[in-house]
């Protein structure tokens, strides 16, 4: 049972939203969708992709669910992207970015000894954000590398995959190895006082893009459990919250989400 939602924003770029001339009663893929009393994000992403993560339904939707994911008032419009992608059936893209970026690769200056090249490391088992076996690596370092090459930068760059992301922060960035990694939770560096060690040490001592990235989280718990009502992060005061192991944790931790407040394992 989803209980409660939240954002998290991870740095890089933004993208625009396009939207749709096709408006659907039914959930399908490439199309808009009214929206129907009852309905929910996991609901419609079951219908439109026989899945229940809306993670790209969100995606295209943004500006629309930000404030509210849980919030669907019947008739919002919403973007259902086609499985590949893409915003609409006729949008034919990958030619022209594949001609434009063969064509900025092609003019693109070279780095010397006083611009040496910026150096990017990522790593691997993060699809569809980043991995080698992906194409151009995963999207962030694609959308890394696209800023490279169209942004009007002078600079050649490279790509490396580290896949112990500890030693990005601990090693690979302070020691000068690599210019940035990619990429990161970003903690609310406006509540330093509220963060725990390696939140505050994140804002202290490096420098994050522009987000690029929107998260919503959602909580789950049992119909019968004393939080299946929680609408205030106060409300989880006393759970045994359970989190991927080294997942960051300072967007809990501004909502006063920490041990000893809660238990996580």
């Amino acid at each position: 049972m989803r209980t409660a939602s939240h954002l998290l924003w991870l740095p890089f770029l933004a993208a625009a939203m396009i939207s749709l001339p096709i408006i659907a009663s039914a959930q399908e893929a490439c199309t808009t969708y009214s929206v129907k009393d009852g309905d929910t994000l996991g609901s419609i992403a079951q219908a439109a992709y026989g899945t229940f993560d809306y993670q790209n339904i969100f995606n295209a939707n943004r500006d629309a669910l930000a404030a509210n994911p849980n919030s669907l008032p019947a008739g919002l419009q919403l973007v259902l992207p086609c499985a590949d992608g893409r915003l609409a059936p006729d949008q034919e893209l990958s030619s022209v970015i594949q001609a434009e970026t063969e064509k900025q690769q092609a003019t693109a200056k070279k780095s010397n000894v006083y611009e040496p090249p910026l150096k990017f490391v990522t790593s691997n088992n993060w699809a569809p954000f980043t991995d080698e076996s992906l194409t151009g690596g995963g999207i962030f370092v694609r959308m890394a590398t696209t800023a490279m090459q169209r942004g009007g930068n002078n600079r050649a760059y490279t790509v490396a995959y580290v896949d112990d992301w500890m030693s990005h922060i601990d090693t690979l960035l302070p020691s000068g190895a690599f210019d940035v990694s990619i990429a990161w939770e970003a903690p609310d560096c406006s509540k330093l006082d509220m963060l725990g060690e390696f939140s505050t040490r994140m804002c202290t001592e490096f420098d994050f893009s522009l987000p690029i990235y929107e998260a919503a989280y959602t909580f789950n718990t049992l119909p019968d459990s004393k939080f299946a009502n929680a609408r205030a992060f106060s409300d989880y005061a006393g759970a045994k919250l359970c989190r991927p192991e080294a997942w960051p944790m300072g967007d809990l931790e501004v909502q006063g989400l920490a041990p000893p407040v809660i238990e996580v394992v």
